[in-house]
């Protein structure tokens, strides 16, 4: 990228402009003889030019269709040179420069064309070698001007593609940015919500029970202290995958192994738990981490905001997917929370970077969780 800008540097305009009037001024000091002599109407011809090319680039045809109207008055005023070409050849060149190639070659050879008509009329004798010098002067000047043109294009068109080029990687890595920033925020949460969850339950069980059931109260700590150490085991295992620079998204992610324990951990912290189908689980092993996700959400905010520490777990199976329906009661005070936390967003994400669909709200004084899933991987 840091060569490019180098190729693209031009002539200046102004400096390719003073060249030019110098070799059109220089050329129209040629004379065809000692004893010709230019009158008034001929030194104009062959000093117009001059003026007339300095506006080559906007106007390039028609001051090539000038170039040879001034050669026409040199060559009836008998005053040609061989130089005398010099300015329409500066014209087709701009005509290359601005125009396509198709322009450029009828532009030249009509101009080619009229240029030696005029001369005939002066030198029949001369015109066959004043078509050959014009056409060959032209025509290289027509040919320099279009590779000109082309080596310009193609300059132009490598350093867009190389911008390009480096604006896709800088998206690429901003997308991969926001979706590592998305998958530690969800790990994130798998490892924290619900551990914090049930040590928060069991810290208000210790409180109320502390003094009339000491026993309950005991327990109670026992599954505290237990959580606290999940949760800060979970936490480090994150912090040590995110040190890696490239983590493996899937690497000690929990799956259907792991349903079994985490079932039994909500059952121990209160909440009970009717699970049916859960034979069909087997059949999602390649997204496994996926249901053990959206099994986890779903028994934390069952647990948290339940109402009766009662949730019912059906699971289903078709051919190709996967169903997982699960329903509890909710306190009236929890309908503003169950369906905004960011656990249901995270699950959402998981359940749709797989292909899947996920339906959630209140169904009546329950809170009601539907999620499909493909039982293969359709999305990385």
């Amino acid at each position: 990228m840091a060569s490019l800008p180098v190729l693209r540097r031009r002539f200046p305009a102004w400096a390719m402009d003073i060249v030019i009037v110098l070799v059109v001024a220089a050329t129209a000091m040629v004379r065809p003889g000692l004893e010709d002599e230019r009158g008034p109407l001929a030194w104009a011809a062959v000093l117009l030019p001059a003026l007339i090319l300095l506006a080559r680039r906007r106007y390039p045809l028609a001051v090539l269709a000038a170039t040879v109207v001034c050669f026409w008055v040199v060559a009836l005023t008998a005053t040609a040179t061989l130089l005398s070409p010099i300015p329409a050849a500066f014209a087709a060149y701009a005509v290359a420069i601005a125009g396509p190639r198709r322009t450029t070659i009828i532009a030249t050879l009509a101009a080619c064309a009229a240029m030696v008509l005029p001369v005939w009329i002066a030198d029949a004798d001369f015109a066959l070698f004043a078509m050959f010098q014009l056409t060959a002067t032209l025509a290289f000047a027509a040919a320099l001007g279009d590779a000109v043109r082309t080596r310009r294009a193609y300059i132009e068109a490598i350093t867009a593609r190389a911008e390009r080029a480096e604006r896709t990687r800088e998206a690429e890595a901003s997308r991969r940015v926001a979706e590592d920033r998305l998958r530690v925020a969800r790990d994130l949460h798998d490892a924290v919500a619900h551990q914090i969850a049930v040590i928060s339950l069991n810290a208000g069980v210790a409180t109320s029970a502390l003094d009339d059931r000491p026993e309950v109260a005991r327990e109670a700590l026992v599954t505290i202290r237990t959580a606290s150490r999940k949760v800060l085991g979970e936490i480090g295992e994150l912090l040590a995958s995110l040190r890696q620079g490239e983590p493996d998204n899937d690497a000690a992610r929990p799956g259907l192994d792991d349903v079994a324990s985490l079932i039994e951990r909500f059952r121990d912290a209160g909440l009970t738990v009717q699970l049916r189908g859960d034979d069909l689980l087997t059949r999602a092993e390649p997204v496994g981490d996926v249901v053990y996700a959206v099994l986890q959400e779903a028994l934390t905010n069952a647990h948290k905001h339940g109402a009766s520490g009662v949730t019912r777990i059906d699971v289903s199976a078709t051919d190709d997917s996967l169903e997982i329906v699960a329903v509890n009661p909710v306190r009236g005070d929890s309908a503003s929370t169950v369906s905004t936390g960011l656990g249901l967003v995270g699950m959402r994400e998981r359940v749709e970077d797989i292909g899947g669909r996920l339906e959630a709200g209140h169904a009546g004084d329950a809170y009601r969780l539907r999620v499909t899933l493909p039982l293969q991987r359709s999305r990385s």
